[in-house]
């Protein structure tokens, strides 16, 4: 069976900065899922083209933008990624609220509420969190990536009906809106997803 994971012999250093952020957007996101939120891989799918918010995830009536930063914890984030997450943020509230609702965007008798956070591998230089709280955006600084966690997506498509798994190297795997509390899950390896009846995604190209 394919491996999930990349060979021993691939180290990190061998990657493309786009390979090693969209790892952690992964990671990231695989998190959140497991907390409830039902992520989109803004980042993951469309790379630079992601208007800054990396991914954009939504609990009931709350959505929350994400930006996430793999960097050396040789360099430190400074408040010039602060003030771009800003202007994405509210490019976000200008495209999706009415006029005059920059908090909430109300949708008949329903207000949802925007919140935001900055994940980052290293750390943030001094007068950054104190911005980011008067910003009212979260902040989690030394937050470590890690390979060590189940990829495969195991995925149940309502209409039509189809109990589908998705590899990390498949087309479509970013584009899979998981939701683990109905019915969708995480596995290691493909013999774990054809034990609980999910079937290989088609491919893009392949009948």
């Amino acid at each position: 069976m394919p491996r999930q994971t990349p060979p021993p012999n691939q180290l990190d250093g061998d990657k493309p900065p786009e390979a090693l952020g969209q790892e952690y957007e992964r990671y990231i996101g695989y998190l959140l899922e497991k907390e409830g939120w039902r992520v989109i891989y803004c980042g993951a799918r469309k790379g630079k083209r992601d208007s800054g918010i990396d991914l954009i995830c939504s609990k009931g009536n709350i959505r929350l933008l994400v930006q996430c930063k793999r960097w050396s914890n040789r360099k430190q984030i400074g408040t010039d990624v602060l003030d771009a997450f800003l202007k994405s943020i509210w490019r976000y509230k200008k495209k999706n609220q009415p006029k005059g609702q920059l908090g909430f965007k109300v949708l008949g008798a329903c207000e949802i509420a925007i919140g935001a956070r900055i994940y980052t591998t290293t750390t943030f230089e001094i007068g950054f969190e104190r911005r980011a709280i008067v910003e009212k955006i979260k902040c989690f600084e030394s937050f470590p990536h890690t390979s060590k966690y189940p990829m495969i997506k195991c995925h149940r498509v309502r209409t039509p009906r189809q109990d589908l798994y998705y590899l990390p190297s498949d087309y479509g795997y970013d584009s899979v809106r998981m939701n683990l509390l109905d019915g969708d899950q995480y596995v290691w390896t493909e013999d774990d997803a054809l034990t609980r009846g999910f079937t290989k995604a088609p491919q893009r190209g392949n009948p």
